[in-house]
């Protein structure tokens, strides 16, 4: 379910440029790359050993899809394009949110949204892992975010980890024509 909404946006958006941290079996990106300028996927693990569930070798092949076989750190050390959509979906801790969030959020666009993943788990059994998996302690980050003034942030309950949705406040496409409908035309 989550993939579809992360499609959705995308799919609304069109990103210039869309990364995602995390790609597990890649059932989000395949799903949002057709409607994107640039796809970057960034996750340590090998893309033929990820989750004992390769990628098809095909998808290297995308035109508009780059792989980064790095972690987070590595990824933002020398990533330095603006970003108008990220998704979160890595280590499900809330020190590696936390520093993916803060990482993403140089370089997002001033209209750019980050998505974050597993930040309203259904039940403690999956914040602990039990047999689900896990969301980790993500939605600690979000208690902390919810207390930021500059950001507007929705979170859904979607399956059973949940998406939350941030944008800078005042971030709309209206704020980038300016205060009259000159500007408008000139952007349109």
């Amino acid at each position: 379910m989550h993939s579809a909404l992360v499609a959705a946006m995308s799919i609304v958006m069109q990103p210039e440029v869309y990364v995602e941290i995390g790609i597990y079996k890649g059932e989000t990106w395949t799903k949002c790359h057709n409607f994107c300028g640039e796809v970057h996927l960034v996750d340590p693990a090998p893309l033929d050993q990820h989750y004992h569930a390769p990628i098809h070798p095909d998808k290297r092949d995308l035109r508009n899809v780059f792989f980064y076989d790095e972690t987070s750190d590595e990824f933002f050390s020398h990533f330095k394009k603006k970003i108008d959509l990220i998704f979160i979906d890595g280590d499900h801790s809330y020190k590696s949110v936390k520093k993916d969030f803060n990482n993403a959020i140089k370089l997002l666009n001033p209209n750019g949204m980050i998505l974050l993943h597993d930040t309203d788990p259904v039940s403690a059994e999956y914040i602990t892992g039990g047999s689900h998996g896990g969301c980790g302690d993500v939605h600690i980050f979000l208690e902390e975010l919810n207390e930021a003034d500059e950001y507007s942030i929705i979170t859904l309950p979607a399956t059973e980890a949940g998406l939350t949705l941030v944008k800078r406040k005042g971030a709309t496409r209206k704020s980038a024509w300016g205060s009259t409908g000159e500007e408008k035309q000139n952007v349109l």
